[in-house]
């Protein structure tokens, strides 16, 4: 039996001695770990990238990186967008190798653990408490929650570097360490999202402003941590100037205070923090209850376990280094309250600053108050280290941590009632909060008694690397009973989702060759079939949608689209143009509702329809709507949810709207949507508005946000449930509209059954005589849009009017005369219009020769002058000339590119040029030669003193 050396073991302990003093030991060690900890999706082929993580990033991430797409929102500059992190140098090293998408991810704990590593090491010479701090970091629930945005994990991966580089410019000015802060904040603001830039800036002045103030080079520090800053724009300018010109062009670029505060934490919410999943987790994971609570779990996780809070305590108490114990404090408090929003004043306070009020969700600032606790808890177990122990500190840190957890669960004895109500809407039937039947009240308070008497028996016995292993252990536990039942565990998709399914290929070729787009209505939450919106991006197809904060405004107006990508009701008005001239030939719609609340007994479709009918206050809308249902139901009523605009007049009682339910065998069935009794006027509350109106209020289903008028008030939706004579296999539904004035809008429809008690959401309300049915295959519906434009059409009429008036004349196929409307005939621009057109030829073509991510090259014929008209976005950068000669390029129809043809043949060719990159570019070269002047100037003044 072979023995070992008695001389091997010393020299083994002395390299793993050596190892652990090395620079290399954090990035090991995290390395090893969160390949360890994520390994239930590493080693099963699937992707890290949850929910948004697929669509958002590793869409983006895998395709050829250019300065413009084709394949998003009908043309989109790719490279001013942030979120592609077009310039990010990680992003553009492993995008390259095939399935490199989870190194990535991993890459990014990896940062954060060892940049907090070697922060906390920095300041406590504790190996053990560095590693620590790194581990309640890069476990912290923001950076767990937020792996669907690896953008947010990229981006806080670097705070650490930036408050390490501070402390060590505090001691005195180095080169190194100033480089090393610029470079962070540059990558921080190239790896996506710029609301963490945002936070890092704050960050970096707090603790910049505290750890200088009693410095007595005090100004200079201020100004090294401003040059900072400003070289850390500078360098990534070549992202910062593109972004800041399509910010200026998006919805982005100012928020209401509405929309400002929300995604924050409501104030009776807070014991979220203790009991991650009290209000619902995900259906597949231990704690299976259905999340109930506002807004949604990614974005309120702000879980840092207990054992932190209890050693972060210590070093508050203990450490004797006050100026860091302050500074974090500080953090922790400012943090904690601007996740709160409005629940505290100093959320408005922040809405007047310049840059931060075009961010909401708030609950993000959990980022900094994890690594305010991590740092807390390094310098706690230093304490314990350098001190000896905290037995009589602990016992009561034990008893207060028993006191939280009891005032949490006092609030959900006293808020059961609307705990309920809430969890009702969200289909939870039953809300059971015993701790013996519901595992996310339970589990936690297991939890904490394992850390308390974990920290208690820490510092009852002599420090080994025995009660280190076994404190990390109960640490890991801590934290991984959060953590690990994040949607990462059970919603990454597999890798072949990097591949084309087989029906996407048939589409694919069908678009490529008429080159026309598709769309699915659903947007970011469509299914596979439906071919979620950038996913096509990926799959190279080319969609007139898009999942984007930053999505133009004009574009998201004309097609009545939220940021999702969703499309409300409006593209299915017969009136509407704006899919035709998108050349938008194919709709993907959801044949089942993905996402439904149940309200009084009836199921509705979560996403609103959004069909108009009547005079939408004086322009001419949809009078009859016939819609085809996919699948026949048993109805004896119709559930709506509506409401009436510009309608003060309309009679009590007045029929505005008749209903038609017809089976296969054409028998029919009518009801009727009364003024008054079903529906009313949406300002009905409006104390100017509500003398006037003829009708009674009906039932409100929901209050909408304020109207923007004087004084200020709220609209409401109504709700009511339309029955019919005799129970029908309703199969297909025809809409009049009766009214006199006014209009409706109809946000949700659902056929009920009350006999059996079901319910079934109306989808979409397509009209089956403009939309043809293609195919329906698993819970996919595909329709052809009729009336699709090509990708560029010839005109021989141009007008001039303003940008509104333009977008209604699209939505309503109505000129401000009253005159019909028909873009295939005429365009419309927003400047004066003097070149002269010709009457038109029928012979007239328009080709397209080539086509890229930045240059469209056609071929046009024509007896006469005309107007050309290409159906992709226009966007400043975008250039146009004829046979090689620059041509004017006009904004044409609200949203696209047009140009005056001569008669002839000719070459027309539309090319991106966007100048703004140039400057960008050179804004970057710029700042890197001051910091290499800076670097250098450092090291020669360093040479240059006396040994």
């Amino acid at each position: 039996m072979p023995t070992s050396h008695p001389e091997e073991t010393p020299k083994l302990n002395f390299h793993l001695e050596a190892l652990s003093r090395s620079f290399l030991f954090p990035i090991l060690f995290y390395t090893i770990f969160f390949v360890l900890f994520f390994s239930p999706v590493l080693f099963s082929g699937q992707l890290l990238a949850p929910f948004d993580g697929i669509l958002e990033s590793v869409s983006s991430f895998f395709v050829h990186k250019s300065l413009w797409t084709p394949f998003l929102f009908s043309g989109y500059p790719a490279a001013a967008d942030p979120n592609f992190k077009t310039w990010y140098p990680f992003v553009l090293i492993f995008s390259y190798f095939y399935q490199s998408w989870n190194t990535y991810i991993i890459l990014g704990y990896v940062f954060a653990g060892s940049f907090t590593y070697g922060y906390v090491f920095h300041l406590t010479r504790s190996r053990f408490a560095a590693l620590m701090s790194g581990l309640v970091f890069g476990l912290s629930g923001f950076m767990m929650a937020h792996l669907g945005h690896p953008t947010l994990i990229h981006e806080a991966a670097w705070l650490p570097l930036i408050v390490w580089s501070l402390d060590k410019l505090r001691e005195k000015f180095s080169g190194f360490w100033f480089g090393a802060g610029c470079l962070a904040y540059c990558f921080c603001l190239l790896a996506g999202h710029t609301q963490v830039f945002t936070f890092a800036v704050g960050l970096g002045f707090v603790y910049a402003l505290m750890a200088g103030w009693s410095s007595s080079r005090r100004w200079s520090y201020y100004g090294q941590f401003a040059g900072m800053v400003l070289l850390g724009l500078g360098l990534s300018g070549v992202q910062l100037l593109p972004t800041l010109e399509l910010v200026g062009l998006g919805e982005r670029s100012s928020l209401s205070y509405t929309e400002f505060i929300s995604y924050s934490l409501p104030l009776y919410q807070i014991p979220i923090l203790f009991f991650p999943f009290v209000y619902g987790g995900f259906p597949r994971s231990l704690y299976s209850a259905h999340y109930y609570g506002d807004w949604n779990l990614w974005e309120l996780t702000g879980y840092v376990g207990y054992l932190p809070w209890m050693l972060a305590a210590i070093g508050i108490a203990v450490w004797q280094n006050r100026l860091h114990v302050r500074i974090w404090v500080t953090v922790a408090v400012l943090a904690f309250l601007l996740a709160l929003g409005d629940g505290t004043p100093l959320i408005k306070l922040m809405y007047v600053l310049p840059g931060y009020s075009m961010f909401r969700a708030h609950a993000r600032h959990f980022v900094e108050l994890a690594l305010a606790l991590s740092v807390l808890t390094g310098l706690g177990i230093a304490a314990v280290q350098k001190h000896g122990p905290q037995l009589r500190l602990a016992w009561k840190l034990v008893l207060g941590g028993a006191g939280v957890l009891m005032a949490c669960l006092a609030s959900f004895y006293f808020l059961f009632d609307r705990l309920q109500q809430d969890a009702l809407k969200k289909m939870v039937v039953s809300l059971d909060l015993l701790p013996w039947n519901n595992p996310a009240v339970g589990i936690p308070l297991a939890v904490f008694l394992v850390s308390s008497a974990a920290l208690l028996v820490w510092n009852r016995v002599a420090p080994s690397r025995t009660t280190h292993t076994f404190l990390m252990l109960v640490l890991i536990a801590d934290m991984g009973s959060c953590v690990w039942f994040l949607d990462w565990r059970y919603y990454s998709p597999h890798a072949s989702v990097l591949q084309s399914p087989l029906h996407v290929e048939k589409y694919k070729e069908l678009l490529q060759e008429k080159h026309q787009r598709m769309i699915p209505i659903q947007g970011a939450m469509a299914s596979e079939g439906e071919i979620p919106v950038n996913l096509s991006w990926l799959w190279g197809i080319p969609s007139a949608s898009g999942y984007n904060q930053l999505s133009l405004a004009r574009y998201r107006k004309l097609m009545s689209m939220d940021f999702r990508g969703y499309v409300s009701g409006q593209w299915a008005v017969p009136s509407n143009r704006s899919m035709d001239i998108m050349a938008v030939r194919y709709i993907f719609l959801p044949t089942q509702a993905k996402f439904t609340e149940q309200i009084d007994g009836v199921v509705w479709n979560f996403l609103d329809l959004g069909a108009y009918f009547g005079n939408d206050c004086g322009i001419s809308m949809t009078r009859t709507l016939h819609l085809d249902l996919p699948q026949s139901f048993q109805t004896t009523g119709l559930g709506v949810v509506s409401y009436l605009a510009c309608s003060v007049a309309v009679p009590d009682q007045s029929e505005v709207l008749r209903i038609q339910l017809t089976d296969d065998d054409g028998t029919v069935q009518e009801t009727h949507l009364l003024a008054g009794r079903d529906t009313s006027e949406w300002a009905y509350d409006c104390a100017d508005v509500q003398p006037q109106v003829k009708h009674r209020k009906a039932k409100v289903f929901e209050v909408l946000s304020e109207i923007n008028r004087t004084p200020p008030c709220r609209a409401n939706k109504y709700v009511s449930v339309l029955p019919v004579q005799k129970e029908i296999a309703a199969k297909r539904l025809t809409l009049k509209w009766l009214g006199k004035q006014g209009a409706l809008k109809i946000d949700k429809l659902s056929l009920l059954n009350k006999h059996t008690g079901q319910s079934r959401p109306i989808l979409h309300m397509a009209d089956n005589v403009r939309f043809r049915r293609v195919e329906h295959y698993g819970t996919t519906e595909v329709l052809e849009n009729l009336r699709a434009f090509p990708r560029a059409w010839l005109v021989s009429q141009v007008q001039t009017a303003p940008a509104e008036t333009i977008l209604q004349a699209i939505r309503t196929s109505r000129l401000p005369d009253g005159s019909v409307f028909e873009p295939e005939r005429m365009a419309l621009v927003e400047v004066p219009f003097e070149d002269s057109l010709g009457a038109p030829d029928p012979q007239a073509r328009v080709e397209i020769v080539a086509l890229n991510d930045t240059v469209v090259e056609l071929e046009t014929t024509s007896a006469s002058p005309a107007f050309l008209v290409l159906s992709d976005v226009y966007y400043p950068g975008w250039r146009v000339s004829i046979d090689g000669r620059p041509a004017r390029l006009y904004q044409t129809d609200y949203v696209l590119r047009g140009v005056t043809i001569p008669a002839g043949r000719h070459t027309v060719v539309f090319e991106f040029k966007p100048s703004v990159v140039l400057y960008g570019a050179g804004l970057s070269g710029v700042s890197l030669l001051i910091l290499g002047g800076i670097a250098w100037r450092t090291r020669t003044a360093r040479n240059s003193r006396p040994a």
